[in-house]
């Protein structure tokens, strides 16, 4: 008959197991499943089967009238082809869909900007550092941004934490502009790191950190925070983020963008992307377009 205290180590060592087995079979909340990792591949292999077949009259119109034909975005999947700028702001719409659809579980704190967002901030430095007076209409537009009258599904600035705003850049790659109210801080985020110096990136950044400033204040975001009162006579801190994983070709720069933008609404750490995996990226990509019906009619339904 073992001892009181053999007896006490073996009723503990079972409740560990217990607990051990408990948390093996516990459902993951919908934050803790990696959207990121979880693709089924079987779901994607046939996209350009699937577009190849189906060549119906399906498009997508954007706000002057152009019109993209489903079959274009074949040329997504083609590791060596590059994003369509237009085809990377149809996904950052699906993006900022979830983020405004109250019963998604991505992170309710960040706002993505379009890329029509980037042109009013340079034309409006420009503007200003021309020494002349800003049009009122390149105002009131950057204005509507920060209302949360555009872009698509979006909601006033002052309802954020952080703001999103993607950038193109001369050479195929592209920006991420990370905003933190909360820590007053501009974040450069280099989705291909390996071609830009430290200060043409900061050159690049510094127009949209004064006037991404200039607006928050102008919204009166310390009014609305004020827990930001802190920072109310502080310049913004421009980081630039090191050691992203980064594109090792050309075009795969508009791919890594948006999976970084998933990361943040997401909740998962950058590490989380693997440019291995950047045919899949691709292939989810289209089909999130294709099967959403607020562009193209469901694929797989």
């Amino acid at each position: 008959m073992p001892s009181t205290s053999e007896h006490a180590e073996d009723v503990e060592r079972s409740t560990k197991e217990k607990k051990g087995k408990q948390k093996e079979t516990q459902s993951p909340s919908p934050m803790a499943t990696n959207t990121l990792e979880d693709y089924n591949i079987d779901k994607y292999k046939n996209i350009r089967e699937w577009i190849s077949e189906n060549p119906s009259d399906a498009y997508w119109k954007d706000e002057i009238d152009n019109q993209y034909a489903r079959h274009s975005l074949i040329n997504i999947i083609n590791q060596i082809k590059d994003i369509n700028i237009v085809h990377i702001d149809i996904k950052l719409k699906l993006l900022r869909r979830l983020i405004h659809d109250t019963s998604s579980p991505v992170s309710k704190e960040y706002a993505i900007m379009d890329f029509r967002f980037e042109n009013e901030c340079v034309h409006w430095y420009t503007t200003i550092k021309q020494g002349a007076t800003a049009s009122v209409n390149n105002f009131q537009a950057l204005e509507q941004y920060t209302k949360g009258e555009l872009p698509t599904f979006a909601r006033p600035w002052i309802t954020y934490n952080y703001l999103l705003i993607p950038v193109a850049y001369p050479g195929n790659s592209w920006f991420i502009f990370l905003v933190d109210f909360e820590k007053w801080k501009f974040q450069v985020y280099d989705c291909s790191h390996n071609i830009h110096t430290p200060d043409a990136i900061k050159l690049r950044a510094a127009p949209f950190l004064d006037i991404v400033q200039s607006l928050l204040i102008a919204t009166d975001i310390f009014f609305g925070k004020p827990n930001l009162r802190k920072h109310r006579n502080k310049r913004m801190k421009l980081k630039i983020i090191p050691y992203l994983p980064c594109q090792n070709n050309g075009p795969n720069s508009g791919v890594l963008l948006l999976k970084y933008i998933e990361c943040f609404i997401f909740g998962y750490p950058l590490e989380a992307v693997s440019i291995e995996k950047i045919r899949l990226y691709r292939r989810k990509i289209v089909t999130d377009i294709c099967q959403n019906e607020y562009f193209f009619r469901p694929y797989l339904s």
